[in-house]
């Protein structure tokens, strides 16, 4: 427990985001039991939102303004964690969409209480807006989530503008960066599964504007681009094995070594070690499709190169 109003830093990458920044800006100013502090980092943008950036630095809730060119979406967040890594002035750090609208008690609700000087990552559901603000509100999936080693393999459970971590947990994201980096919280996902903790709330905390200029996440339902995103997410994890798997426990590194296995493997030898393979999403069902899946990657050579 902390004996004072909770300070917490938001790391925020924008992109063209003029359309909805104010609305989400205004959410986190109205947080409440806890101080904020915004970073931004303007990847680039060409309409409005550098302006409206400053007119918020102006008021005070943001302080930091970075800038990059064109990196993307999980690139523009490393350069992020990079720097509030060097600050060592928070209690938690959070990860901020422009484009979202968090619920006034997002912040202090992820934490329910808790804090521990171990990494931790705390993180929650979030209820999906379909469209502009007057669009359709679809209800969060509050079912319960189980994170473990086989699931990170192949699944994203964690969404990066729920998360919430303490100066330990961003040191270690810090640590674990990597260039191959496409989805930032997926990574985190492998990365506190494997090294540190993580603590789901079972509620929604926020909500999240789905709409067609998203830069990642739930845009389509294309199946050719959802199984692309899918095999992005393979090979971000076999750069995550083969980059740490000499530091994961005995247990994990078995896991990891069968999984990099099984992706350099030819077609035949797949069929054959596919339902002994360890993975798994959050279901039965949902297993067997991902398996079915994964037999139509192309096998992978021993230095996996991220797909852009």
């Amino acid at each position: 427990m902390i004996d004072h109003k909770p300070r917490v830093l938001i790391l925020m990458a924008v992109f063209n985001g003029e359309k909805f920044l104010d609305i989400q800006l205004n959410s986190i100013a109205e947080q409440t039991g806890v101080s904020v502090e915004v970073w931004v980092n303007d990847d680039g943008s060409q309409d409005s939102t550098l302006q409206i950036v400053k007119d918020w630095k102006s008021r005070g809730l943001i302080t930091i303004v970075m800038r990059t060119q064109r990196v993307g979406h999980a690139q523009a967040f490393v350069e992020l964690v990079r720097a509030a890594a060097k600050s060592n002035s928070h209690d938690f750090i959070a990860f901020s969409d422009q484009d979202d609208i968090w619920d006034a008690n997002k912040l202090i609700q992820t934490l329910n209480g808790r804090n521990t000087d171990l990494p931790t990552l705390w993180c929650s559901m979030r209820r999906t807006l379909k469209g502009s603000s007057n669009g359709r509100l679809l209800a969060a999936d509050c079912k319960e989530i189980k994170v473990e080693f086989r699931n990170a393999l192949i699944q994203n459970v964690i969404y990066m503008n729920t998360v919430l971590v303490n100066p330990s947990g961003l040191q270690l994201i810090s640590r674990y960066l990597n260039p191959g980096i496409y989805f930032l919280d997926a990574w985190m996902y492998l990365v506190f599964i494997s090294f540190g903790s993580i603590r789901y709330t079972q509620t929604a905390t926020m909500t999240y504007r789905l709409h067609q200029h998203n830069a990642v996440g739930l845009r389509t339902r294309n199946p050719f681009a959802l199984f692309v995103n899918f095999q992005k997410i393979i090979d971000q994890s076999l750069i995550f094995c083969q980059t740490y798997t000499p530091e994961l426990s005995t247990n994990t590194r078995c896991d990891a070594i069968a999984f990099e296995s099984f992706a350099r493997s030819g077609h035949l030898a797949k069929i054959r070690t596919i339902w002994k393979l360890p993975v798994k999403r959050q279901s039965k069902i949902e297993t067997k499709m991902a398996k079915f899946a994964l037999l139509l990657l192309p096998t992978r050579s021993t230095k996996v190169e991220l797909i852009r």
